[in-house]
């Protein structure tokens, strides 16, 4: 499994306690509501010098849970239960696609476990229950290691019954800063200033990425940069320096 390194620089001029957020998947059969659930709420990061930096493992979990109320945004979800999944992907791999049932008022994964063969996809099939009785009343979707290792949602949808749905991740991320609590439904877009690191948007093997939070408020464009090889040396970044090193062979 692939690792994202997002590496925040606080030029803000005040003290910033970041938040960070995953674009939802792309859900078939479309859904009434999506929302990126607050995934990381760092420490305190002092402005000019300080600077947080975020590691995002690309291990992915299906995950449901119960809702206080319709799904919206500042509702805190709660979580019921979880499982490991694999994405769609090369030498004929399936993507893997969890049961939900209803359990004891709850909503659970159950095995077997189906499959979707949708590209880089997982999918959860929900099982018939009494819409009248539970309308509103339980979400599905993704979940990610947090910073402390803990599986926690960073996607999270309205479940209806009877549905197989196919969720496509995407490695696109958003940084902001704000109260919200780890396990929020946010709609990022209204949560004021963020910074967006779209990985799809990097060069093949760049998993680093560079953010400033700009003293007006705003957040700069991302710089992209390879890992450090392991003997500590960096990577060439350009086909520039590899155009030096042709011309220095010949």
């Amino acid at each position: 499994m692939s690792t994202y390194s997002i590496i925040i620089k606080n030029k803000s001029g005040l003290n910033q306690r970041y938040l960070l957020f995953n674009q939802p998947p792309i859900p078939t059969p479309n859904t009434a509501s999506a929302f990126s659930n607050v995934w990381v709420r760092t420490s305190g990061t002092p402005s000019p010098k300080g600077k947080q930096e975020l590691t995002i493992k690309t291990e992915t979990f299906a995950m449901c849970g119960t809702l206080p109320e319709a799904l919206a945004s500042n509702v805190i979800i709660k979580e019921t239960d979880e499982t490991a999944v694999n994405l769609t992907g090369g030498a004929n791999q399936k993507g893997t696609a969890p049961i939900m049932k209803i359990v004891a008022d709850a909503p659970a994964f159950e095995a077997p476990y189906g499959t979707t063969s949708a590209a880089n996809s997982f999918g959860i099939t929900t099982k018939a229950w009494n819409n009248v009785e539970y309308k509103n009343k339980f979400w599905f979707g993704m979940g990610k290691y947090d910073d402390h290792n803990n599986v926690v949602p960073v996607a999270c949808f309205p479940a209806l019954p009877s549905q197989a749905y196919t969720l496509q991740p995407v490695v696109k991320f958003y940084v902001g800063t704000g109260a919200y609590v780890p396990g929020t439904a946010v709609n990022v877009t209204q949560i004021g200033s963020i910074g967006t690191i779209n990985f799809t948007e990097a060069q093949a093997g760049q998993t680093i990425a560079n953010i400033t939070h700009q003293e007006d408020g705003t957040y700069s464009e991302p710089t992209f940069s390879y890992p450090p090889h392991p003997d500590g040396e960096e990577r060439l970044l350009s086909q520039e320096a590899g155009s030096k090193a042709l011309a220095i062979e010949g």
